[in-house]
């Protein structure tokens, strides 16, 4: 068995991280809540909702089905941009492209709208810039013992940071995904 010691120290850094990146407290150990794991308390970063403009920034049109968004052309557009939290594809919306800022979002949005008219982009609003969520995973990595972390990584669809253990390998999670 691994030294109790050093697994309870690096779980607290890692709590702290997690919990600092996800925005979320963590229930008492050993609840179901959700957002929380059952037997450690801590946040599920992949149960976090992902995040969404308003309802009234989609449109019916277009609609993506394959990739031909003009995601690279976002990208371009956002990356340099401050508080630029990430981009990616929104399938469950038509496809759209999501753009995520930590600041100015009412700006960004009127931008956005009018350098792609024609397209699907929305702008959302999110609490950590990508910078801060890239800076946080590569801190939970390199402050975490080794053995006790098989990866960290961000997620800005969620605006979240995690690391796994490997302790879930297999078993079944989320929306019908499992775990490698």
């Amino acid at each position: 068995m691994r030294n109790a010691g050093l697994m309870t120290m690096a779980g607290c850094a890692v709590g702290v991280l997690v919990l600092t990146a996800c925005g979320q407290t963590a229930p008492d150990a050993g609840t179901a809540a959700p957002g929380a794991g059952a037997a450690d308390g801590l946040p599920a970063c992949e149960t976090a909702e992902v995040l969404r403009a308003p309802e009234g920034d989609y449109r019916d049109e277009p609609v993506y089905v394959g990739n031909d968004q003009p995601v690279e052309q976002v990208q371009a557009w956002a990356l340099d941009l401050p508080g630029f939290a990430g981009v990616w594809i929104d399938r469950e919306r038509n496809g759209w492209v999501t753009v995520a800022f930590t600041e100015d979002v009412d700006q960004r949005r009127a931008e956005a709208a009018e350098q792609f008219p024609d397209e699907g982009v929305a702008v959302v609003a999110a609490e950590h810039t990508e910078a801060e969520l890239t800076a946080l995973a590569d801190r939970i990595h390199t402050e975490t013992p080794e053995g006790v972390l098989l990866s960290s990584g961000w997620r800005s669809t969620a605006g979240g940071v995690g690391g796994g253990d490997g302790a879930h390998r297999g078993e079944p999670h989320g929306a019908g995904a499992v775990r490698d």
